[in-house]
């Protein structure tokens, strides 16, 4: 699972990444042609979204970035 900048998840779900929104209303899918494996956002804008299967990786530029991470706070 990854989240874009709006607070979206993406998550990979058999042939398909599923779009879904804060409220957990699904609202988009990415159709695949295999399995998906793991997907993150990368790029130098961090809006392409690279998803993975057992043996392929793909590239989707979308219209949307992935969050920024948080660093870990020490204690």
């Amino acid at each position: 699972m990854r989240l874009d900048s709006a607070g979206n998840i993406y998550v990979g779900a058999l042939d398909d990444v599923h779009v879904i929104n804060p409220a957990g209303r699904l609202i988009g899918k990415i159709r695949m042609p295999k399995q998906t494996a793991n997907l993150t956002f990368g790029g130098k804008d961090n809006n392409i979204l690279f998803i993975c299967s057992s043996d392929s990786i793909w590239a989707i530029k979308l219209n949307t970035k992935g969050a920024k991470l948080i660093p870990e706070i020490s204690q």
